[in-house]
């Protein structure tokens, strides 16, 4: 009796083991169409700049199972493919083996990451393994980003820079806490 409950409980076992690996795809996925004769990341970026198009920067590695997951769910689903390819200049960056020097030039904390560049500088990250809704609506927000006029970044320099000169213009110069304002001056009179 107890040699079969042990039978019975290794089999339970095998069957588990392998509906996880079905579920969760039994190794990394497939590279996504839309990468497989993608350039080298400096290539990419050559050709964005030429072209007037934004890269695309997929940083993925063999050991994250979130990256097989969004691989799978996510840059597998046609529309995705098909709205990278038309928008974007893919290319995809490996660090199965780590590559501090890539991570660090693109600021890559997390994997999965998908960032976006605009002649060699960074315009949008993303990171981590989001449903496809909420990638296809980061894309749409990131090619804006990367067509506009101005990047995000100097917008916000600008317009903190345009804030802190009217203050200066209006001499309400924000505090810092426990510092006395300063006094007003007005220039002296000049009449009578």
């Amino acid at each position: 009796m107890m040699k079969l409950g042990k039978a019975v409980a290794a089999l339970c076992m095998v069957v588990l083991t392998l509906l996880i690996l079905q579920r969760v795809g039994g190794g990394p996925a497939p590279t996504p169409e839309v990468f497989r004769n993608a350039a080298g990341v400096d290539q990419a970026i050559a050709r964005g700049t030429s072209e007037s198009r934004p890269v695309l920067l997929f940083a993925t590695a063999d050991w994250c199972g979130p990256c097989q997951d969004f691989k799978r769910r996510v840059l597998a689903d046609k529309e995705v493919s098909e709205r990278i390819a038309r928008d974007f200049v893919p290319t995809l960056l490996d660090l199965t083996q780590p590559n501090a020097e890539m991570s660090e030039r693109f600021r890559i904390f997390g994997l999965p990451s998908t960032v976006v560049l605009w002649e060699g500088r960074m315009v949008a990250r993303l990171e981590g393994n989001v449903p496809k809704d909420a990638y296809t609506s980061w894309l749409e927000a990131a090619l804006a980003q990367a067509r506009s006029e101005t990047p995000f970044v100097e917008r916000a320099g600008d317009l903190r820079r345009q804030r802190l000169e009217e203050q200066i213009r209006r001499n309400e110069l924000p505090q810092t806490e426990g510092e006395e304002p300063a006094p007003r001056s007005d220039p002296p009179s000049t009449s009578g």
